[in-house]
């Protein structure tokens, strides 16, 4: 009997429960003005300024009226810019800049303060946002951006927008991305199409600033009605391996129901499938977190669930809803969606989940320097970090402490350039830990 109560106490520990899920002060109230139905839809993490941004489509955000974009600090929320009569559909970090892709179709860049700085138009919606070499990639089913010829996704360099290769088609003309991310050093586009550039692949592919590669047959599904081509919502990496969940029933031939992992040669099923699509996928820790449905492996998880590269299982009871988007603020896991419960605490569409970091199944990157590299050095100035996690924050400084280059990567491999001759000090945020690497330049 012994024995099994201290199962059970070890098994909550691990898991989020009751005790550990927490409100976010006072939570999102959401509207329905736009029908977006996915209430707050993303969630960025600014780790230069150590705000989580929050973006979607509701009235207020701790009971303050805040509409569609907000900002906490951890604990307090507060108003950024005046989006009041559009919702929010996308967000990341670029240089020292949030930007938005909003419903009106339009690319705001605004700073810290809440400051617009830029306001670009596309013809059609901003679906997703991320950086890859130092350039802002833009993806959605639009056509155009700013003026500029663009079909479905399109780069800016800080100083014009251009088009990649000749874009995305689908049957109906353009094709639409709806995920974007960057993994082992290229960037993946993601969402419905049949052609990139000039090579046919279905739903998903590879760019490696020249040109598109499919990832072998793509995404199918069977049978007839709304979802037969395919589509990909969102993308995630773990344990080396890039993760796709969308509507599909099979990816590269395999038989892989609504999710898939790619790893870099061949696609793969997980052994069992979840019900519905995975509206995010992030990797935190020792998991592979997703949301979105209510079963995975033949068991109901509610909303969520966690995935260890064998088996799926359960965060807490889950949440009575669903998450839209995950990710991490001050070492704790941030899930904010459509729900009013998470396990069996009421919240309002936003819970943070502080897990407990003396459970044997945390393993903290710095125990094992070979996950975080920094190569080469000596360097001639280009440098690469690689970690066997999401690369969240990037700060090098030189000899003096001055400030010389930082980045949010959000992927595990990333190479910048130092142009000088110097010895610098390289910090990595990776996880929940936080390493610095000496890296010296010669020419």
């Amino acid at each position: 009997m012994k024995k099994l109560i201290l199962f059970i106490i070890l098994l909550s520990a691990i898991n989020c429960n009751a005790q550990i899920w927490d409100n976010v002060g006072g939570g999102i109230t959401l509207t329905s003005k736009y029908h977006t139905y996915l209430g707050v839809r993303v969630l960025v993490n600014d780790t230069i300024h150590h705000y989580l941004y929050v973006g979607g489509e509701f009235d207020s955000a701790g009971h303050k009226p805040i509409q569609n974009l907000a900002r906490w600090d951890g604990k307090n929320w507060s108003g950024m810019g005046n989006f009041n009569d559009t919702a929010i559909l996308s967000m990341c970090m670029y240089n020292d800049s949030l930007v938005i892709g909003d419903y009106l179709d339009n690319v705001t860049f605004i700073d810290s303060a809440g400051n617009i700085l830029n306001i670009f138009s596309a013809d059609g919606f901003v679906n997703s946002l991320t950086v890859y070499k130092n350039e802002l990639y833009a993806g959605g089913d639009f056509d155009e951006i700013n003026g500029v010829n663009a079909v479905g996704i399109a780069r800016y360099n800080g100083i014009n927008w251009e088009s990649v290769d000749s874009g995305m088609k689908n049957c109906c003309g353009n094709g639409d991305n709806w995920a974007l991310y960057v993994w082992n050093g290229k960037l993946y586009a993601a969402g419905a199409y049949y052609q990139a550039g000039d090579s046919l692949a279905n739903n998903i592919a590879s760019w490696n600033d020249t040109t598109w590669s499919p990832l072998g047959t793509g995404t199918n599904t069977k049978g007839t009605g709304k979802y037969d081509d395919g589509y990909i919502y969102s993308m995630g990496s773990y344990d080396n391996d890039l993760y796709i969940g969308g509507q599909f029933d099979s990816a590269g031939g395999v038989s892989t129901k609504w999710i898939a992992r790619w790893n870099g040669i061949k696609w793969d099923s997980l052994g069992s499938s979840i019900n519905e699509s995975a509206y995010d996928l992030f990797a935190y820790r020792n998991y592979l977190y997703m949301s979105g449905f209510d079963s995975a492996g033949g068991m109901s998880v509610r909303g969520l669930t966690k995935w260890n590269d064998t088996l799926f299982s359960s965060v807490d009871s889950g949440i009575n809803g669903f998450a839209a988007a995950i990710d991490t603020f001050n070492k704790e896991l941030y899930f904010a969606g459509f729900f009013n419960y998470a396990g069996s605490l009421p919240v309002n569409n936003i819970a943070r989940c502080t897990l407990d970091t003396t459970t044997t199944d945390i393993k903290q990157i710095g125990n094992n320097k070979e996950l975080v590299s920094v190569y080469p050095n000596p360097t001639s100035g280009e440098t690469t970090i690689t970690s066997s996690k999401n690369i969240q924050y990037i700060k090098v400084t030189d000899l003096l402490g001055q400030l010389i280059y930082e980045a949010q990567p959000k992927q595990s491999k990333f190479t910048f350039d130092l142009k000088e001759t110097g010895i610098y000090f390289v910090t990595v945020t990776s996880g929940d830990v936080i390493e610095t690497k000496k890296v010296v330049v010669v020419r």
